[in-house]
């Protein structure tokens, strides 16, 4: 035994040193094969917390002492205190041993003295946190080895404890067990006396093992209970008594002290279990957070120690892992459909797989969740609930495909409803319905299943869906409502189907041609057609942007109300593939209204290159598409019963192709042939007052209310005052008896009176008046006669009128004289009484400046002008000679006696030449100046003549200052130099005043010898003084010589011969002295005398440049007056620059302002640098160059608007005067057919009656036949015979009588026919003449149009040629000051930038108000239409009106212009698309407008150039003229031909003229800018006034698609 605790001490050294080495076996092999695997072995106590029940030093500190073993020897004692780290003895000192260490600690109880000793026990408790394999367990006691001790175990941390082995001396007393007991099994805990000893005293060991001398200990890995025998989670260490040496007995204490339990160390030698799939455990930390130890598992393995497969490995049972079996889980096959799965040992038995799937997903079930659970069905791989309703089905699992077995009367795929037509679903199935098929919804016979009531079409009504609702009838299966809504235009609510109608379809093919289709416009534009013989259809095209529609020829119009609820096909094919559909591709016109829809409305395809087949039903219900929405069937048929279009759009785009073909409208018609049934053909049961099929017509003695509302109106008694029992049934006019007349009998007829109201036969007595003539009674009682012939009056016409005379009864002049009319020329009122005597037809009352018996003279001061009118001589006071008892005029010519030299027929002016008639004398005589003035008039009132050039005075009889030479050409201009000269008035010779050492006429230059005129003529050097002398005294003589010869020759009497001659020796001799003094004065070849020759040259050169400097000033002069002027022009412009500055200032100020912020906005957007804003720079400038080519435009489109509009006014008025002539005709044919119609209406009545009876008369015949074939056999048929016999005949009577009435009033109708005919072609005529006047009135509307848009360019245009003519003005100024040409010439950038900022501006302002303008122009539009169809329609009810000779009521025309307006409503917005067809032909003249504005613009800038040059020459003249040192004439002629030629190309620009003009069409456009702003203010409210309207619809109002796009 000895050995084996040494070898068990030392073994457990070596194992555990040694396993903590070795590192532990993998669980796999090198190639991925399971092996077994275990953790590394372990001592399982060490650092674990180990429990004991008693420990020294912790209540207490308690004393202890050591044996030794010696007698008497005394003991070595020590306390325990557990709060000293010294001299405590914890439990955790129990599991603390470490083998690199030699010092042993110990656990230890109390003493014997405290009370330690048996049956008080001490138990040590070892926690392991998880299941190990013991393979030991060792103690190490520092006390003596206890007498009786045990050591347990448990197998879960809260299972029993359970013996492992009991140690005592005394087994049978202290254990009740058999010392050294035989171990019979594997799980037998036995008690032995080993370990027992006191000795030794300290240092004694207990080694337990756990499978020593066990059966199978060498077969452990086969043996369940080993393996269990040896897993613990817990060990127990029990110390139930102390070894000692019998001493206690005594009590004393300090042999007491001296027992106690003392162990130094535990080691339990361990594997963490992990039944062989694992070879580690680590450490977790549970919920708890206590950490405890689990098996890191593999092998698909599970659990704490390994001890389960994993949820999915069940598939074979689980086993621990051996060296020959590793026992690896292994998963199940579920198929992909389950994660869990468990094993099953049957199932492992008979087939070698134990796993069972568990929590199968997809509602799969089965072994390998191959199966679908109980009440599933597979369908494409999935299980799904079969839901088969508990109270429907038989049974709740359903076959292969999902059907639940129903019950009788229950479908489903779970029987969870009755099947169609079957009700009250219960347990034992449902009950059928017998729904009607043909009234049932979508013809699927079905009810409620639970009331079993049929769920019915629309219109059909029924438990069974069987009959049709009230107001309803026709129940057909093809009807998608079931039955059709009663018509009876709208007098019943009550039909049935009609008998003998059958289905019969409109159809057009196109296999013989048009077949009278046509082309139309939205605008009822006719369009031609295209027949295609080859592929059978009809084509047409669009010329413009307008869309065309393929028309319906007349057999498709009318009345065609059997098309109702049918079908319009038709195929449809397009040129190309593309399009843009309206709300207006599909419409039927009627009644005055129309219905449409789009070309994809009901399920249509949409229209291609490709043909199309389209189908459409006549319906108003919404599912259909119809515009307007929310009609009433009524609405509906009743545009059908009166149909007057049916139009199919063909083009949807512009100047687009469309081809049409088979085209069907579904029909009705009466036949005897058979086919199949119209059973929507209706039969009305009409109310009373009302006959016919459809309740059409009146029954005699009823009439229409409103007259001549046709058959929509209802039918009222006639209203005759007893006078008729019948009346017109249309215009409810009474055929009137007992001399009464009216539309009621209410009046008495012409030539009676009296009460026809009253109801009795004498209601009406005949008028006392003469040729029968009409009267009436008034309220005393007296008759008065109504009709008087011309001229008479009094009650019974015995007296002559006023403005008449006479003495009908002789009463005055005793002699009886018709009453005949005043002649007074016309010259009375004829508003005022007693304008005549009655008896003698004298004038009493003259007018219009007359007189005289019969008013035929004029008044004094009056005469008889051309015209025949007494007008006012109306002399001058002045001129005219006033005599007592004259006149004042010829009252024959008007002519005034006038005064001396005055003229005229009112003596008011002068004779030619005089003047002053103001003194009442006469005129005086002028006097003008024969020799000054121009002719010898003179003014009037001032007697101012008219003077030459440079004369003035009254009579032109002087020179003006500064002129000189009176003569018949006039005075000449002085033109003294005002530098040289002392004032510039010059002599009579024209000499002027000159300053000292100056000379010449003018004054203009210095004295010979002398220069410098302006500094005043300085000498020049001395050397010219002698050559002066002399030829200052040749020239003394000269003059002199000249002086004499010009006195001879005007005073040749005054010297005598001798006188003479000596006078002419003296100048010879004078000459011969200076002939000599020349001679002498010669040097040589005669010098001097050829520099006097050459001096006297140069001086005849002078003298002729000033003639033509002198000619050139005057010229000059006159250019410079001309400037003048012009310059006092270009003030007056520069002013109204100056204003219209202002306002641009002030136009920048506020919109500029605006317009920079938002360009400031747009920069922080865009960026300084941005190509976009460069290119809108660019087009600005673009659009400034345009501004003259638009001018020009607008010119010729407000000529050619104004051309229009007058011509327009002119046909107009025509037009508006033959309708006027054509319906005074048609009141004439009115009147003539109400006669007619009276004597036809009778005649009706007349053949009504006897037709009623030959109907009667046809139904007994046909009655007493059947009854006859009911009772031949009993009865006795050759009597019956005879009597059927008589009928027949009797009725062959009536047939015969009826015949011969119609054959003698067919003259009759005949006439009556030809009146309707005639006044159908007169109203033909008179609307022919409507739409003329319609037509010429849009053009006037769309020139007024047009004039508006060129009022607003015309703004733009006079805007830029007021800054051109600011530019031209200043090139004007450049003329006379060079320096301020300069300037401005500096400023043209400026200006030109300036133009390009108001240009910029403008177009800005241009394009907003463009928008607005297009979006007031389609609002106008709109109201136009809408108007303009009004208009129309008060027309057609004009016509109407005359037609039928009645007068309507106010509330009937209110009425009927409400529903008219209705509709317009409705049909306003089909007319978008045609607007936006016009916006954008208004967009394509626009585009055109602005190529022509380019050509004008090309025009401006060529007159610009012109401009420019004119402007260049004058600065060249300018600039030669400031180069001028002297004159040279040959320049000066240059300079004025320049000067010319720059005038002539300024006068060919007619600035002038074009800025007149301009300026008179600013004029005009200003005002009709006033008038369009007053009509666009007009337009809004009418645009508010439309948009309130639209608000004001009800919520389910259908809108319009706003504008087909392009749309």
């Amino acid at each position: 035994m000895q050995v084996i605790i040494a070898f068990l001490f030392f073994g457990v050294q070596f194992a555990h040193s040694r396993l903590e080495r070795d590192p532990s076996v993998p669980c796999y092999d090198e190639k991925g094969r399971p092996q077994r695997c275990q953790p590394p072995f372990v001592n399982a106590a060490f650092g674990r917390v180990v429990e004991a029940t008693n420990t020294c030093g912790v209540r207490r500190v308690t004393e202890y002492c050591m044996q030794t073993g010696v007698t008497g020897d005394l003991r070595q004692c020590a306390k325990c205190d557990d709060s000293h780290p010294d001299t405590r003895h914890p439990p955790e000192f129990l599991s603390d041993f470490n083998n690199n260490t030699t010092k042993f600690t110990s656990w230890q109880s109390e003493t014997m003295l405290e009370g330690i000793q048996y049956p008080n026990v001490v138990n040590l408790t070892l926690h392991l946190k998880k299941s190990f394999d013991i393979t030991y367990v060792n103690l190490r006691f520092q006390s003596p080895r206890p007498e009786s001790f045990a050591i347990y175990k448990r197998t879960t941390e809260d299972g029993p404890w359970i013996p492992f082995q009991f140690y005592s001396a005394s087994c049978d007393k202290t254990y009740n067990l058999p010392r050294r007991g035989q171990i019979l099994r594997e799980d037998q805990a036995i008690c032995t006396n080993e370990f027992s000893d006191i000795s030794p005293l300290t240092g004694g060991t207990v080694a337990f093992s756990t499978l020593e001398g066990r059966p199978n200990m060498f077969d452990f890995l086969h043996s369940p209970k080993l393996q269990e025998w040896v897993t613990a989670t817990d060990i127990r260490i029990v110390l139930t008594r102390m070894n000692t040496f019998g001493d206690e007995v005594f009590g004393d204490p300090q042999v007491l002290k001296s027992y106690f339990y003392a162990i130094s160390d535990l080691s339990v030698g361990a594997r963490c279990k992990c039944n062989g799939h694992a070879r580690e455990c680590r450490s977790v930390r549970g919920q708890d957070l206590e950490e405890r130890l689990e098996c890191v598992c593999e092998h698909y393995t599970a659990g704490v120690d390994c001890e389960k497969c994993l949820p999915f490995y069940n598939d074979r049972p689980w086993g621990r892992a051996t060296e020959t079996n590793v026992n690896e889980c292994v998963a199940c096959d579920c198929n992909g459909l389950s994660e869990t799965c468990e094993f099953d040992p049957e199932l492992f038995r008979l087939t070698g797989s134990g796993g069972r799937c568990t929590n199968c997903r997809d509602n799969t079930d089965g072994v390998h969740c191959e199966l679908c659970e109980a009440n599933y069905y597979r369908r494409e791989n999935q299980c799904i609930s079969c839901g088969c309703h508990p109270t429907g089905s038989r049974h709740s699992q359903c076959d292969s495909n999902g059907q639940c077995p129903c019950k009788p009367g229950v479908g489903g795929m779970r029987c969870d409803r009755c099947l169609p037509n079957f009700y009250d679903y219960g347990e034992n199935g449902c009950t059928p319905c017998a729904c009607f098929p043909a009234g049932s919804l979508n013809n699927e016979p079905r009810c409620d299943s639970r009331t079993g009531h049929c769920m019915c079409k629309q219109n059909v009504d029924g438990r069974q869906c069987d009959k049709c609702k009230p107001g309803f009838f026709g129940l057909s299966e093809r009807d998608p409502f079931g039955c059709m809504s009663c018509f009876c235009y709208g007098h019943s609510s009550e039909c049935t189907s009609a008998s003998d109608y059958f289905a019969y379809n409109i159809t057009s093919t196109f296999d013989t041609g048009n077949q009278r289709w046509t082309g139309v416009t939205r605008s009822n534009r006719e369009v031609e057609t295209q027949y295609n013989g080859i592929t059978q259809n009809l084509g047409v095209s669009s010329d413009s942007r307008e869309a065309v529609y393929f028309s319906a020829p007349a057999r498709y119009l009318g009345d065609q109300r059997f098309s109702y609820n049918q079908f319009l096909t038709f195929d449809l094919r397009l040129g190309d593939d593309t399009y843009t559909a309206s709300a207006v591709d599909i419409i039927f016109e009627g009644s005055e209204k129309s219905v449409s829809t789009h070309i994809f409305a009901q399920g249509n395809p949409y229209p291609g290159s490709t043909v199309k087949s389209y189908a459409f039903r006549l319906h108003e219900n919404s599912i259909y598409s119809f515009t307007p929405p929310n009609l009433k069937s009524t609405d509906f048929i009743a545009i059908l019963s009166n149909l007057t279009a049916i139009k199919i759009r063909a083009t949807y785009m512009p100047k687009g192709v469309g081809f049409i073909d088979n085209i069907q409208l579904g029909s009705a018609r009466q036949s005897f042939q058979g086919g199949s049934e119209a059973t929507w053909v209706e039969s009305c049961t009409c109310p009373q007052g009302y006959i016919g099929q459809f309740c059409e017509s009146c029954i005699q003695g009823y009439k229409r209310e409103p007259a001549n509302g046709g058959t929509f109106a209802r039918c009222v008694p006639c209203e005759c005052n007893g006078h008729s029992d019948s009346c017109d049934a249309n215009t409810g006019r009474c055929i009137c008896q007992h001399n009464t007349e009216g539309n009621n009998c209410e009046n008495c007829a012409r030539g009676y009176y009296g009460d026809a109201t009253k109801g009795t036969p004498g209601d009406c007595t005949p008028c006392p008046c003469p040729n029968g003539g009409p009267c009436i009674q008034i309220m005393n009682g007296d008759v008065v006669c109504t009709e008087c012939d011309e001229g008479y009056g009094g009650n019974l016409c015995e007296l002559c009128l006023d403005g008449y005379f006479g003495d009908p009864q002789g009463l005055v002049t005793g002699r009886r004289s018709d009453c005949r009319k005043c002649t007074c020329n016309g010259n009375i009122d004829p508003n005022a009484v007693n304008n005549c005597n009655t008896t003698t037809g004298e004038c009493l009352k003259c007018i219009r400046n007359t007189g005289g018996f019969y008013c035929d003279q004029c008044l004094p001061d009056f005469y008889n002008n051309t015209y025949g009118l007494c007008t006012a001589c109306n002399c001058n006071p002045s001129g005219t000679v006033s005599q007592p008892g004259t006149s004042g005029c010829n009252q024959k010519t008007g002519q005034c006696l006038c005064l001396p030299k005055v003229v005229g027929q009112q003596c008011e002016r002068c004779e030619i030449g005089y003047w002053n008639i103001a003194t009442g004398q006469g005129c005086s005589p002028c006097q003008c100046d024969i020799v000054g003035s121009l002719n010898y008039t003179c003014d009037e009132t001032y007697g101012l003549c008219q003077c030459k050039p440079g004369v003035s005075g009254r009579t032109c009889n002087q020179c003006d200052k500064n002129y000189y030479g009176f003569s018949f050409s006039g005075c000449t201009e002085c033109m003294c130099d005002p530098i040289g000269s002392l004032d510039q008035q010059c002599d009579a010779n024209g000499n002027c005043p000159c300053k000292t050492n100056v000379d010449g006429r003018r004054c203009d230059r210095c004295m010979e010898n002398k220069y410098d005129l302006s500094a005043g003529c300085l000498d020049c050097l001395q050397c010219y003084n002698l050559v002066q002398k002399q030829v200052s005294t040749h020239r003394a003589n000269l003059r002199d010589l000249k002086l004499l010869i010009e006195q001879t020759s005007n005073n040749p009497g005054l010297f005598n011969d001798s006188q003479f001659f000596a006078r002419l020796s003296e100048v010879n001799s004078s000459i011969t002295n200076l002939l000599q003094e020349a001679k002498g004065l010669s040097v040589g070849d005669g010098a001097v005398g050829k520099e006097l020759e050459a001096l006297k040259l140069a001086l005849s050169d002078v003298l002729n440049k000033c003639g033509e400097i002198g000619r050139n000033i005057a010229t000059a002069s006159k250019a410079t007056q001309d400037s003048e002027i012009d310059i006092e022009q270009a003030e007056k412009a520069i002013e109204r620059a100056d204003l219209a500055l202002k306002n641009a200032e002030k136009f920048i100020a506020v919109e500029g302002q605006a317009a920079l912020d938002r360009a400031v906005d747009a920069l922080g957007k865009f960026g300084t640098s941005s190509q976009q804003m460069t290119e809108i720079a660019k087009r600005a400038s673009n659009k400034a160059k345009e501004q003259t080519l638009e001018a020009q435009m607008i010119d010729n489109l407000s000529n050619h608007a104004l051309a229009t509009s007058k011509e327009a006014y002119r046909l107009a008025n025509e037009s508006l005067n033959m309708p006027i002539q054509t319906n005074q005709e048609i009141e004439k044919l009115k009147r003539a057919y109400d006669d007619v119609s009276l004597v036809y209406q009778t005649t009706k009545l007349a053949a009504n009656t006897t037709l009623v009876g030959a109907i009667k008369a046809k139904d007994d015949v046909f009655s007493v036949f059947n009854l006859a074939q009911n009772l031949q056999q009993s009865l006795d048929f050759d009597m019956w015979k005879q009597e059927a016999d008589k009928v027949i005949a009797k009725a062959n009577m009536v047939k015969a009588d009826s015949k011969m009435l119609l054959e003698k009033n067919k003259d009759l109708m005949d006439r009556v026919n030809n009146q309707s005919n005639i006044v159908n072609d007169l109203l033909k005529q008179g609307n022919d003449l409507n739409q003329v006047v319609a037509e010429y009135l849009a053009e006037v509307d769309g020139a007024k149009a047009m004039a508006v848009k060129a009022m607003k360019w015309a703004e733009d245009t006079l805007k830029e040629a007021n800054e051109t003519l600011q530019t031209l003005e200043e090139f004007n100024k450049l003329i006379e000051n060079k320096e301020a040409a300069e300037n401005a010439l500096k400023q043209v950038d400026a200006i030109k930038a300036k133009m390009d900022d108001s240009n910029r501006m403008t177009n800005e302002a241009k394009d907003t108000l463009l928008q607005v303008e297009q979006d007031v122009d389609n609002a106008w539009k709109t109201v136009q239409s809408a108007n303009s169809t009004i208009h129309e329609a008060q027309q057609k009810a004009q016509n109407l009106k005359k037609k039928t000779g009645e007068t309507k009521t106010k509330s009937n025309e209110l009425n009927k212009m409400a529903e008219e307006l209705s509709v317009q409503q409705q049909s306003a917005n089909d007319k978008l698309d045609e607007l936006e067809m016009q916006v954008k032909e208004d967009q394509t003249q626009a585009n055109n407008a602005l190529k022509e504005s380019d050509e004008v613009n090309q025009k401006a800038e060529d007159a610009l150039k012109q401009i420019s040059t004119a402007h260049d020459l004058i600065l060249s003249i300018n600039r030669q003229l400031g180069e001028i040192g002297e004159i040279d004439i040959n320049q000066l002629n240059y300079l004025e031909k320049l000067l010319e030629e720059a005038e002539k190309k300024f006068n060919e620009s007619n600035i002038d003229v074009e800025m007149t003009r301009l300026l008179q069409k600013t004029e005009i456009l200003d005002n009709q800018a006033k008038q369009y702003d007053l009509n666009i203010a007009e337009l809004r409210k009418a645009v508010e006034n439309v948009g309130e309207i639209s608000a004001s619809l009800p919520d389910g109002c259908f809108k319009n698609i706003a504008l087909e796009t392009g749309v």
